[in-house]
């Protein structure tokens, strides 16, 4: 019987040994000068694909997108005894495909789920459509197609990978904003995408028409998880020296690796997993859809993969994180007190929200920016999935790696739990997480004092205990942000903690039983400025700011003063008891106390919380996103010596309305704060990229 290979290297002979039909529709978007190289690199990976998942007697092949047969004309003549299909929401393109290379036409839709392709597929050749689809819109495409295979079919898909930046900065795949959100989303996830701008008149389903930009790692993640299936390939740069190229499908582990014995399919089952980077845990252009169990290769304890005697080898190159410019891993604090819950209603009345408190702020001076009112997101409500999967794109589209939710536990009480619960329950949104415990009381002063207190916070090692099994299931999601493969928890008041080493022990302790990896625990040092945590049992210290008490001695004091009255004075403002602060000059007072202890730090967006406490509130004026782009250029330069995993830098805030702490979208200020977030990733990778971009501007792209 031949080997594979054998059938490989005749396909290749007759291929080389015809013409290859050069009809060029005259409606072909995609006719340029390397039209032809094209096509012939993409029989080059089909070639390999096939070769590598020892497929053999191609009979049933599909072209999708298949354009106007860039790839198709050649393919025909890899396969001259298979049965061909082009499909694509061209209909020209489809139409001119079925007369001039006999496929059989396929009119797509706009959603590719709606589609009915051609059952037992042997290859499915899939050239630049998930270079233009968001992950979520992959994932769900790539499945489909996957279903359409027959049982030893692969799908051979293209994406763009790391190669695709030297390839922009001489040919740009879109304009430069865009460009730098889905560098930030690359960087920080794993995998960035932004839609194209849509003309009028046009519409398509969201994270189908755009650019994306994805790691290996990410890609062979999600391939794990389409049901039957398993990688055959991943080879960067596999096709025209600018795609990389993906090779998955049937069949999956239990059916290939059948002949092993029960015992030797249990041994691997339990060894098996890839050493792949997890990362912290993209005008004129045609639309790219228009022009068992998963299967994993098993290691031995060094990494070398274990494959039986007589079996194809799948081939996955694992990321090597260090090849790509280091970057901040930027996480924002996340409130979810937008939503209404019982104890709210009978403290402050029906329906409260954190809303209530922004909506009928009132400016207490002239040029007093309130009420804030939010823009692109509106007043909205984090029971509702679709709001909680908005805030999680507008955040992965500026580079914010995840979010930092604040987590209230009261002696087993979980007080707004809701959106978490509804994020961990359904694993939407695709969308970095952590949690900072809120450890101190609820009161009506709002300063977690103990004046007319709401719900009082209280610990005891057992409660340390329950609470840390209920965090371990948090911990174990995928999504959950790891430091050194250690999921983070950040606690608000460690020094309130009666012994704090003692919970951090049973932290660590419960999550062992549980045989999950001890926690990295993160204390904050709000309330006790100077602090290495270390020394209270936690593995570092988040420096928080803002640090109101550097303000001025009187910062906390509600009363009137002469003091308060001759600064504001200063100001314009008529006032013995207002407490008014310029923002910049705050930010150099708190920058005198930043730790030189080993830390990660924090910047804000600004502070004024009028909301919450009207005529007693703080308030920094001359706030706005240069100033925030200042500190938080200055903060995540210094996390850049330390190793990856530790350059977190923390943003207070995504939404802390009511405190005038914010990157969420408002009225006056747009997207400047997000903007300014992308702004600084930006710099930072303008100093670091490679200057290679230059040398490869001959290089063939598809």
């Amino acid at each position: 019987m031949k080997h594979n290979f054998d059938y490989v290297v005749d396909l290749l002979r007759h291929y080389e040994s015809v013409e290859i039909d050069r009809t060029i529709s005259p409606r072909d978007a995609m006719n340029n000068e390397w039209y032809f190289d094209v096509g012939r690199y993409g029989v080059e990976a089909v070639a390999v694909a096939c070769a590598s998942a020892r497929i053999r007697d191609v009979k049933r092949v599909l072209d999708l997108p298949c354009g106007h047969g860039r790839v198709l004309r050649h393919l025909v003549h890899l396969f001259p005894s298979a049965e061909f299909f082009a499909c694509d929401l061209d209909s020209d393109g489809v139409d001119f495909c079925a007369s001039q290379f006999g496929a059989k036409p396929i009119h797509s839709k706009e959603n590719l789920l709606e589609v009915k392709l051609a059952p037992d597929l042997d290859v499915i050749w899939v050239g630049s459509l998930f270079t233009h689809t968001s992950r979520e819109v992959t994932r769900k495409w790539a499945a489909h197609l996957a279903s359409f295979l027959s049982p030893k079919g692969i799908v051979i898909a293209t994406l763009h990978g790391r190669w695709s930046e030297y390839v922009h900065a001489d040919i740009p795949f879109t304009e430069d904003q865009n460009w730098q959100r889905i560098v930030n989303g690359y960087d920080r996830l794993g995998y960035g995408y932004a839609d194209y701008a849509i003309g009028a008149g046009h519409e398509y389903i969201s994270g189908s028409y755009g650019v994306s930009l994805v790691k290996p790692h990410i890609t062979v993640r999600d391939i794990e998880e389409i049901p039957g299936v398993r990688i055959h390939l991943y080879r960067e740069r596999g096709w025209g020296d600018n795609h990389d190229l993906v090779v998955f499908g049937g069949p999956a582990f239990d059916e290939a690796w059948a002949a092993m014995s029960p015992e030797r399919i249990a041994q691997v089952r339990d060894r098996r997993r890839y050493r792949c980077d997890t990362g912290a845990p993209l005008h004129g252009a045609a639309h790219p859809h228009g022009s068992s169990e998963s299967a994993r290769a098993a290691t031995d304890g060094e990494g070398s993969q274990i494959i039986p005697d007589g079996f194809a080898q799948p081939i996955v190159r694992a990321h090597d994180a260090s090849l790509d410019p280091p970057a901040a891993r930027l996480i924002a604090f996340h409130l979810p007190q937008f939503h209404p819950i019982l104890e709210n209603d009978r403290w402050w009345g029906r329906g409260f929200t954190e809303w209530t408190n922004v909506s009928r702020a009132k400016p207490l001076f002239r040029g007093h920016y309130q009420p804030r009112i939010p823009a692109d997101l509106g007043y909205y409500d984090l029971r509702v999935a679709e709001t909680r999967q908005a805030q999680a794109e507008l955040a992965n589209a500026y580079g914010i790696e995840g979010f930092c939710y604040w987590h209230y536990w009261f002696n087993g009480i979980r007080l707004l739990e809701r959106p978490v619960d509804e994020i961990l329950g359904s694993g939407e949104p695709d969308f970095p997480f952590c949690l900072a415990w809120a450890n101190e009381s609820w009161s009506r002063s709002w300063l977690g004092d103990k004046r007319e207190v709401l719900i009082d916070q209280q610990y005891s090692e057992r409660d340390d205990r329950v609470h840390a099994r209920w965090l371990a299931k948090a911990f174990a999601d995928r999504r959950y942000i790891h430091v050194n493969g250690r999921p983070i928890l950040v606690v608000y008041k460690p020094m309130d903690l009666p012994d704090a080493k003692r919970t951090t022990d049973v932290f660590r302790e419960e999550c062992g039983k549980l045989g999950q990896p001890e926690p990295y625990l993160v204390g904050i040092d709000a309330h006790c400025p100077g602090t290495d945590m270390r020394s209270l049992g936690f593995d570092t210290t988040e420096h928080h700011e803002p640090q109101l008490g550097v303000l001025a001695p009187d910062a906390f004091n509600d009363a009137a003063t002469r003091t308060k009255l001759r600064r504001n004075l200063l100001r314009g403002v008529v006032s013995p008891s207002l407490k008014i602060f310029s923002h910049r000059a705050a930010v150099r007072r708190m920058a005198r106390i930043r730790p030189t202890f080993p830390h990660f730090p924090c910047c804000f967006t600004g502070w004024d919380n009028t909301p919450r406490r009207a005529r007693q509130a703080i308030v920094m004026v001359n706030s706005g996103p240069e100033v925030f782009r200042s500190q938080l250029r200055e903060m995540t330069q210094s996390v850049l010596h330390k190793d990856h995993e530790e350059r977190v830098v923390f943003i207070n805030a995504w939404n802390e309305w009511a405190e005038g702490m914010y990157l969420e979208p408002d009225v006056k200020f747009g997207h400047a704060y997000l903007e300014a977030v992308a702004d600084v990733l930006a710099e930072i990778r303008a100093s670091q990229i490679s200057t290679t971009a230059a040398n490869h501007a001959n290089a063939v792209r598809v």
